[in-house]
């Protein structure tokens, strides 16, 4: 099959581009989601791998204690790194609102938008999950159309786009718009554990794209 060149580009083509994309994207949010328990598994356990001792970790203050490794929820959503404020800041005991996932925090600020309302007790995990989905989603999509005009952003089998999504979303943007303390709060092995999460993310997305295409004889790059 011929390879696609940029004069190849159409509206037609972007938008099979745009839907697999969409498809590669879900597919990565949950392959992401089945991931994240073993990542938070091996969060739990990095401080014990490089030397630290529970009194070592109690040491850091509260802030830094309040699960800074990625985690994941009951549901078996990522949980992006989290910091807790110190006891009584802004009303909320250790534990609660503060330490919530970056996802969940959306979902209430989506749900306070639109339904001028809080989330209902017992929806977070399933309201986190939503915007997880769609995040990934919306960006796979960008990916999808993005490929078939700059195809070396699919260089690495998607690794490269993984890539790029960390260094962006939980790296940058995150921290930027207070759903996340500044990267130099956490452990190396934290960023370390979120990077490979956002590879598993890229790589199936990269992966569902090509078989997409491939299924309607359209492949792009």
């Amino acid at each position: 099959m011929r390879e696609m060149t940029t004069s190849d580009v159409t509206p037609g083509r972007l938008a099979a581009g745009a839907l697999a994309g969409l498809l590669g994207g879900l597919a990565g949010a949950w392959a992401m989601n089945q991931v994240s328990p073993v990542l938070g598994k091996l969060g739990e356990l990095a401080p014990q791998l490089a030397g630290s001792t529970p009194r070592d970790v109690e040491r850091r203050g509260a802030t830094e204690h309040a699960r800074p490794e990625l985690s994941h929820g009951e549901h078996g959503e990522p949980l992006p790194r989290v910091t807790a404020p110190a006891p009584g800041a802004n009303g909320d005991a250790p534990g609660g609102r503060e330490s919530e996932s970056s996802t969940v925090k959306v979902a209430r600020t989506v749900s306070r938008t639109i339904a001028g309302r809080d989330l209902r007790p017992g929806t977070e995990a399933a309201a986190g999950n939503a915007v997880h989905f769609a995040f990934g989603g919306a960006l796979a999509t960008a990916y999808g159309m993005l490929a078939e005009i700059l195809p070396e952003i699919t260089a690495g089998r998607g690794l490269l786009w993984g890539l790029v999504v960390w260094a962006v979303a939980d790296e940058a943007a995150l921290p930027l718009v207070g759903l996340s303390g500044p990267p130099g709060r956490y452990p190396l092995s934290t960023h370390a554990l979120a990077l490979t999460g956002h590879c598993v993310f890229g790589v199936t997305t990269e992966v569902v794209r090509r078989a997409v295409h491939a299924a309607t004889g359209t492949l792009a790059a």
